[in-house]
């Protein structure tokens, strides 16, 4: 390994079978208003949400549920969970579930006690909490392995283009993941109404070409009016305004 640097992350990890054990001794550091993020309804049926909701109760916390949390969070749902948790005083975000739910759990901590327009400050312009700003308490029980949500600062929250309709052509590009499209690609296309519509798919990968990605989408959305796609890897300038000035 080459270079030298210094690494600060202050997460608190535990890791086992026994995990969930120690969530009752976690909780007496914090206030007695627990927000409880969850997504569409898997954690009630594998079992974890009754567990979980169990070890709040017997530790006298007052719980406030957000349930619905979607993949790739949307704008709408952020504003939702911050308005509940500034209308219930919240002490802590306890997230169950995968990594958007960490996600989208993280965002509310951020958001909750900035005054100012934090889609704009935190997504928009990329900037961090100023140094005087609280910053809510937040805790994840995953409930499967991801994108490392739980250990890292980031996340992801999506917003809806308002004016799609006024758009005929639109270019969607992605990295090539496991010679696929990820599937945010997936929540995208299926955010609007694609239909009469022409879209040019781009993309790039260390090794894969793009044939898969695109046969697979072709066949997910068949109404949609695919063209050909191309592999963009260290294009020039140039080459770009040649490719699309010939579609």
């Amino acid at each position: 390994m080459q270079g030298n640097f210094s690494y600060y992350n202050p997460t608190k990890l535990y890791f086992g079978d026994e995990s969930l054990n120690f969530l009752k001794d976690e909780l007496k550091n914090f206030g007695p208003v627990v927000l409880l993020n969850y997504g569409s309804g898997s954690v009630k049926r594998n079992g974890i949400y009754d567990q979980v909701v169990a070890i709040l109760r017997e530790a006298g916390k007052t719980i406030v549920e957000n349930p619905g949390v979607m993949t790739n969070p949307t704008l709408e749902k952020l504003r939702e969970g911050i308005k509940i948790a500034r209308e219930n005083n919240v002490d802590l975000i306890l997230a169950l579930g995968g990594g958007s739910v960490c996600d989208y759990s993280k965002a509310v901590a951020a958001s909750v006690f900035y005054d100012g327009d934090y889609w704009d400050k935190f997504w928009l312009r990329q900037e961090q909490p100023d140094a005087d700003q609280k910053l809510l308490p937040v805790g994840c029980i995953l409930t499967m392995a991801g994108t490392g949500s739980e250990m890292n600062a980031g996340t992801v929250i999506t917003d809806k283009l308002k004016n799609m309709q006024d758009y005929d052509v639109v270019y969607v590009g992605f990295p090539i993941w496991w010679y696929t499209a990820p599937t945010i690609i997936n929540t995208f296309m299926e955010a609007y109404d694609f239909k009469g519509k022409t879209v040019i798919p781009f993309a790039t990968s260390g090794g894969s070409s793009i044939k898969k990605a695109c046969e697979d989408l072709k066949a997910a959305y068949p109404d949609v009016n695919w063209k050909e796609g191309k592999l963009l890897n260290r294009a020039s300038k140039q080459e770009l305004e040649t490719w699309v000035k010939g579609l």
